[in-house]
């Protein structure tokens, strides 16, 4: 009678796609280094990389929701304000 096969985790090499054992750091066939985050600068870099489209897009969703006073507001303040007070000019 077969015996169930138990099912032995071994990762592959990238390199050579060969199976390595699971504590090893570097493959046995072709001495390529194994690692388990592999892939962390790529990771790194996309979250970079959303970090930064994500500010942008709250600094520009800023910039328009922002009222900036326009030369018509500007205007309109000069027009409510009284005169100034005249000074008397000096040696008088």
């Amino acid at each position: 009678m077969d015996e169930p096969q138990s099912p032995i985790r071994a990762d592959v090499c990238h390199r050579c796609l060969e199976p390595v054992p699971p504590k090893a750091s570097r493959c046995p066939r072709c001495g390529e280094p194994i690692h388990k985050a592999a892939n962390i600068r790529k990771i790194l870099a996309v979250f970079g990389l959303l970090m930064f489209v994500v500010v942008a897009l709250v600094a520009f969703r800023l910039l328009q929701t922002s009222s900036a006073p326009s030369a018509t507001d500007s205007q309109q303040q000069k027009d409510d304000a009284p005169p100034p007070e005249k000074k008397p000019v000096l040696g008088q």
